[in-house]
């Protein structure tokens, strides 16, 4: 295996993830599993499905990547109802970079998508990424089309999802006192 130009930071590392991450595996697509909130393994195709299935894909912008820190930006999916992808590198779990020709190219096929919602998640693999979690990449396929922002599988777990933003928990309970 080749070595990354760049360290691997602390997000990327195996104590920085749930015990048994590694070792996990989805039968039916042969990935690593992801670990919920709620203490089980999912797979990640069908966690992405259940989350996005009714939202559509809005934008691609820089967002922060949600850690803790949050100092950090990163390119990221951003869907209708408040899910956001944070696109993270394979290489090492840090923030993408591109330049500004490729985001402009990317919103423009997003613009250009009739149907915004999730249709497919394709998996490859990056063979010189050091763990399971950076080298299992997904793709969305969005109304049939595939849209060029891969992904590592350590990516969801720094999803954020619509649940997870205090003003739409705080929303929630006003509309229940009404």
């Amino acid at each position: 295996m080749e070595e990354s130009p760049h360290p691997i930071v602390e997000r990327a590392q195996p104590q920085s993830l749930p015990a048994g991450q590694a070792f996990n595996i989805c039968k039916s697509h042969n990935i690593p599993m992801v670990y919920t909130e709620d203490g089980e393994w999912i797979c990640a195709v069908d966690s992405l499905m259940d989350c996005l299935a009714e939202t559509e894909l809005e934008d691609f912008r820089f967002m922060p990547i949600p850690d803790g820190n949050e100092t950090e930006i990163t390119l990221s999916l951003v869907f209708a109802d408040g899910h956001v992808i944070p696109l993270l590198c394979p290489d090492c779990g840090n923030a993408v970079d591109d330049d500004n020709d490729v985001i402009e190219s990317m919103r423009k096929q997003i613009a250009g998508l009739s149907d915004r919602r999730i249709s497919d998640v394709l998996i490859s693999d990056d063979d010189l990424a050091p763990y399971p979690w950076l080298s299992t990449i997904l793709t969305l396929e969005i109304g049939g089309t595939t849209i060029e922002a891969d992904f590592p599988l350590l990516s969801l777990y720094y999803m954020t999802h619509p649940e997870d933003d205090e003003e739409y928990e705080d929303e929630d309970e006003w509309d229940n006192l009404n």
